[in-house]
């Protein structure tokens, strides 16, 4: 019984950790971007639909609004990953979905901005 009560505890604990970490990091997320009066202008329209699909995903997995993230932000100063480990496969599935094609995960681990991002989308859509 004392063996259950420390583990329930602990996983509180563990819990609240996790909690207070995702919240301290969204909120250093939406300074960052909140920051910005900036709107990202896309070359065409094809990539400012694939964009604004990518951004909305990447909102849903975050509870984030990321519609002020730029091609130049890199997914690592976005700390996408920080949420959910799976994100990245996720949102790569639903693009892949989305827009019929295959990325591989070399191509995935190569992609270090939104801009890489769109523009391997735009590539394949257009094969």
């Amino acid at each position: 019984m004392l063996k259950a009560a420390a583990f329930v505890a602990a996983l509180v604990v563990v819990s609240a950790m996790y909690v207070v970490s995702h919240a301290r990091l969204r909120r250093r997320i939406r300074r960052n971007l909140g920051e910005r009066s900036e709107i990202a202008q896309w070359p065409d329209a094809d990539r400012a639909e694939i964009a604004t699909f990518i951004l909305g995903k990447l909102a849903e997995v975050t509870g984030l609004d990321l519609m002020h993230a730029l091609p130049s932000d890199r997914f690592a100063d976005l700390q996408i990953d920080e949420f959910d480990s799976m994100a990245s496969v996720e949102i790569i599935t639903e693009v892949e979905s989305r827009y019929g094609i295959t990325i591989s995960n070399e191509e995935a681990k190569q992609m270090q901005t939104l801009g890489d991002f769109v523009e391997l989308v735009v590539n394949r859509v257009r094969r």
